[in-house]
C-alpha cells in the first residue's frame, strides 16, 4: 500500500473514529437527560457532568482496559459498571 492511501487510510478511519464518539456522547446525553427528568442527582451533578461520567464508564476504551487488558469478565465489567454508575449519579 502506498504512502498516500496509508494516510487517507488513517484519515478515515480517524474521521470514523471521531464519529463514533460523536454519537456515544449523543446517546449518553439522551440517557443523562432522561435521568435527570425523574430525579436530582448526586452532587449536583447536571446532564452534562452525568453524561460525561456515563461516557466514561461506559466507553470502550475503559471495557477494553478491564476486559482486554486486566481479565475481567464481561460480566464482572457490566456489574462494576452499573454499581458505578449508581454510586456516582443517584442520591
Amino acid at each position: 500500500m502506498s504512502t498516500r492511501r496509508r494516510r487517507a487510510a488513517r484519515r478515515a478511519l480517524a474521521e470514523l473514529w471521531r464519529l463514533n464518539r460523536e454519537q456515544r456522547h449523543t446517546v449518553q446525553l439522551r440517557f443523562a437527560e432522561a435521568l435527570v427528568a425523574k430525579t436530582a442527582l448526586r452532587d449536583g451533578h447536571d446532564a452534562a457532568s452525568a453524561t460525561d461520567i456515563a461516557v466514561t464508564v461506559l466507553g470502550p476504551e475503559t471495557y477494553g482496559l478491564l476486559v482486554t487488558g486486566r481479565g475481567w469478565t464481561p460480566d464482572r465489567w457490566e456489574r462494576w459498571a452499573a454499581d458505578a454508575l449508581v454510586r456516582q449519579l443517584l442520591p
